[in-house]
């Protein structure tokens, strides 16, 4: 009997963590996507993976052009974006609320302290999972490029 309960125990947590594991962000994120918006040349990142709390997938031609997707576990995304828009807004970003990636998914807008580039990301997501699409070309912000790969990858979140 006490056999049975270690292994309903063990299912239960199994379960538990199977829903809070975020998924392969490189099944969100496809390499056909990112050859669409940006063009050829770019390759799957060596430093892709998934944590117990999040994952992240990049794709890069080099250092100067990169496209990446990081997804973090988030109990209420849409009142979490929400949350986020406003402490962002109260610390000075500018904030663009954008179509495509959920209920109040948004662009971000701050600046890097150490190159002074305006640094934009997109945030959004669905259910549990917090996203954050992030496009540098010509290493800048490419925002457009970033709702573009939103619109694709949004959709494939479970």
């Amino acid at each position: 009997m006490r056999v049975v309960w270690v292994l309903m125990l063990t299912l239960f947590a199994s379960m538990l963590y199977a829903q809070t594991k975020p998924p392969d962000a490189c099944t969100i994120l496809f390499a056909q996507d990112v050859e669409k918006v940006l063009g050829t040349g770019y390759q799957r990142s060596p430093f892709n993976g998934t944590a117990s709390d999040n994952s992240v997938c990049a794709y890069t031609k080099d250092k100067a052009n990169v496209a990446g997707i990081t997804i973090v576990v988030s109990p209420d995304i849409a009142n979490g974006l929400l949350q986020m828009q406003k402490q962002f807004a109260q610390g000075g970003r500018k904030i663009t609320p954008i179509e495509g990636g959920g209920e109040n998914a948004f662009l971000a807008e701050a600046v890097n302290p150490l190159t002074h580039q305006p640094v934009l990301t997109i945030h959004f997501g669905k259910g549990s999972w917090h996203c954050v699409m992030d496009v540098k070309t010509d290493g800048k912000s490419n925002p457009d490029a970033e709702q573009k790969l939103v619109k694709l990858a949004y959709p494939r979140l479970p």
